[in-house]
Order: structure tokens, then C-alpha cells, then sequence
């Protein structure tokens, strides 16, 4: 089984001094897609899956060590169970979300941050099996923790990576009218990001 995973974390300047300020502003986001290749086998069956997603970020400091902005996104995703197109189930969703970040200062260039993120999504989902259809509204509210390391390698633009998150989400289905509580705790993802600064100060030549 092949499986394929890419993270671009999108547009974000740097700054040539990694001290930020109250009142700088930033923007960024996450742009990620996935592919999952099944393996031909005949004694196991194999589902394939791909999908995308995109999640632009805003922002603003509060103070030299705290900010808050905002998120809005949308993905989509699809999995054909057992290599046959006419058995599938497939997904998209639109979310918004509200972002804070408290930051330390390591470097001039280098900070530390836990970023932490409440979210809204609202979507739908299709699945057919066996000939028949099911269309269901998915719900889901959520709250999560990461931890990220920002490098300011020029005067607006700060590269992010992050490690691994907490997170709790509560999901509901309207096709079983049930809802279900989710806890994750994830120490393997590392996701890479990009942040543009606008900053009040003036910038080093």
C-alpha cells in the first residue's frame, strides 16, 4: 500500500528581526492533499482514498506575546471501497474558526509558540454501497492545542513547523441522529507552514 501525504502551508512573509510587536498583522494558511493507492490483492479487499483541504488564516497582536485572528477552510475527500467505483463515500465541508497564538521568544529569528484553535464545521456526505444511496448533514464542533516552532529568515515572512497536537472534537450525523465525541492525541503529524507579517516597525535594511 502506497500512501501519499503532502502539507504546503501557504503565503506568509517574514521578518528580518523575529521580534514581533503589538499590532503586527499576519496571514497564512494550510493547503494540504492526500492520496491513498490500494495494493491488488485477492485475499483482502482495498479501499483507495484522495481528498484535499484549504484553511487560510488571519491575524492580529494583541500584544507582543499574544495574538487572535481567524479561520475559514474547506475540504473534500472520497474513498472507493474494495477498488470498485460504484461503492464509494465521499465528503466536503466548510469550517470557520477562531485562532490564538501565545508566543516566546527564543532568537531574534526564532520563536516558539502553541497555537491553539476552536472550530465550527458544517458539510455533507454520500455514501453508496450495494446500490444504495445515503445522504447525511455532518456537524462538528472542535478545540485544539499545537505546539509550533516560527523561523523569520527575512524582514515579513516567518516559516512555520509544527509537531504533533491535542485535540477534541463532537461530531453529529444527521442520517443516525447521533452524536460522537472524539479525543486525539497525535505526536507523529509535522506540518510546515508560511506566514506574511505586516509589521508596524521599521524594517532593517
Amino acid at each position: 500500500m502506497k500512501k501519499y501525504l503532502f502539507t504546503l502551508l501557504m503565503i506568509t512573509p517574514l521578518l528580518s528581526n523575529g521580534q514581533i510587536k503589538k499590532g503586527d498583522k499576519f496571514i497564512g494558511g494550510t493547503f494540504r492533499v492526500s492520496s491513498l493507492t490500494p495494493t491488488k490483492s485477492s485475499q483482502s479487499s482495498s479501499n483507495g482514498s484522495k481528498g484535499f483541504s484549504i484553511y487560510p488564516t488571519m491575524g492580529f497582536l494583541l500584544s507582543d506575546k499574544f495574538a487572535i485572528g481567524g479561520q475559514i477552510g474547506y475540504s473534500y475527500f472520497k474513498t472507493v471501497f474494495n477498488n470498485n467505483p460504484s461503492s464509494y463515500s465521499k465528503s466536503n465541508s466548510i469550517s470557520l474558526g477562531l485562532i490564538t497564538r501565545n508566543y516566546f521568544n527564543i532568537s531574534d529569528k526564532f520563536i516558539f509558540s502553541i497555537n491553539s484553535q476552536g472550530n465550527f464545521d458544517r458539510g455533507t456526505s454520500t455514501s453508496l454501497t450495494s446500490g444504495s444511496e445515503t445522504k447525511s448533514q455532518n456537524y462538528q464542533i472542535g478545540v485544539s492545542f499545537q505546539p509550533c516552532f516560527i523561523l523569520f529568515p527575512s524582514a515579513k515572512w516567518g516559516l512555520e513547523m509544527s509537531i504533533g497536537s491535542i485535540s477534541y472534537n463532537y461530531s453529529l450525523k444527521s442520517s443516525i441522529n447521533s452524536g460522537q465525541n472524539y479525543f486525539n492525541l497525535n505526536f507523529g503529524t509535522i506540518n510546515l507552514g508560511v506566514s506574511y507579517y505586516f509589521r508596524k516597525i521599521k524594517l532593517s535594511k
